[in-house]
């Protein structure tokens, strides 16, 4: 068994919710992949991926889900607040590749984004 995997066993939902708490303070939106990573929390993000999704953990601890698609921090960012149903989530993820693909359009049309 990958010692990845291994990692991960020792997650359960009371933990993941006890530590997302702890590094949740002071924030109001979800942090990017790149923050759990500069905190030193990827293990918590993985954890976090394997148990339900970070839109899920957004909502159940109530911060506003933000959809970010790596390489492209200036597509737009996709938001489901925290009172959302898992389907607004849904929505937003399935939403992201039709505004980049407008936005990616409009640069080669030579157009800026608003």
């Amino acid at each position: 068994m990958p010692s990845s995997t291994r990692k991960l066993q020792s997650w359960t939902d009371q933990r993941i919710e006890r530590e997302l708490r702890e590094f949740l303070v002071g924030r109001d939106e979800w942090p990017s992949y790149r923050d759990f990573q500069r905190a030193g929390r990827k293990v918590l993000r993985d954890a976090v991926t394997q148990l339900g999704g970070a839109c899920h953990w957004a909502r159940r601890l109530g911060v506003t889900y933000v959809e970010r698609k790596p390489g492209y921090p200036f597509a737009g960012r996709m938001t489901a607040s925290a009172g959302s149903s898992a389907s607004s989530c849904v929505a937003a993820l399935l939403a992201a590749p039709n505004r980049i693909r407008a936005i990616r359009t409009q640069a080669a049309a030579g157009r800026r984004r608003p």
